[in-house]
């Protein structure tokens, strides 16, 4: 049974940093949906913490979440990706658009996924923001798919916390047409993370297929 302590209603709405905490609290439990259900509520309420930062790291967070439970969350994703990206700060520019292709690719608009991607530097900067097990597992996967292994979440260098695997799979969709290797091996670290058995998995098998 999921603690109290992880649900929304735990927390006054007023109080942006506690529902901040149980959406984070909630994803890293692998509760998504309470933790879909605590970012649905910070979101309207996010100008509340203070930090347009923090704002853009909430927006950034809320649309991985949304992306990844699948294609009826999609138009939302991208709703929260817009408006991070209206937030005038440097730093997480090419997360922002990272993510931006990869929903546009998993809704099927391929030609405006690869028009986010171009606007982006390239791939190389998120791959700065790996964790240690995220690179273990891509040096793994440019080699060969291994068995599913990851924790619900994970937080990188630049603080942003994405489900495990969805990291992967925007580096993959910003690698195409610049670094085929690189590509390849993301969409197959995509594959042996706990998101490459959700509902993208065969979508993300098609992308490696393609040459």
């Amino acid at each position: 049974m999921l603690a109290p302590f992880l649900e929304p209603a735990a927390a006054p709405l007023d109080d942006a940093q506690a529902l901040f905490d149980i959406a984070r609290s909630a994803l890293s439990a692998g509760a998504l949906d309470a933790a879909e259900r605590a970012y649905r509520l910070l979101v309207p309420r996010s100008a509340l913490l203070g930090s347009r930062q923090t704002e853009r790291i909430v927006l950034i967070e809320a649309a991985s979440l949304a992306l990844s439970r699948g294609p009826g969350d999609i138009d939302e994703a991208l709703g929260y990706l817009d408006t991070a990206r209206a937030i005038p700060l440097a730093g997480e520019r090419d997360l922002v658009l990272g993510l931006t292709a990869l929903a546009l690719e998993r809704s099927g608009r391929s030609e405006q996924a690869r028009a986010a991607a171009r606007e982006a530097d390239g791939p190389w900067d998120l791959e700065a923001e790996m964790t240690p097990a995220e690179r273990a597992r891509v040096a793994e996967a440019a080699f060969a798919p291994g068995d599913a292994t990851s924790s619900p979440a994970r937080i990188g260098p630049s603080r942003v916390m994405l489900l495990d695997g969805e990291l992967h799979a925007a580096i993959a969709v910003l690698a195409a047409g610049r670094d085929e290797g690189l590509r390849r091996a993301h969409w197959r670290a995509f594959l042996a993370s706990a998101a490459g058995q959700g509902p993208w998995a065969e979508q993300a098998r098609r992308a490696l297929q393609k040459r």
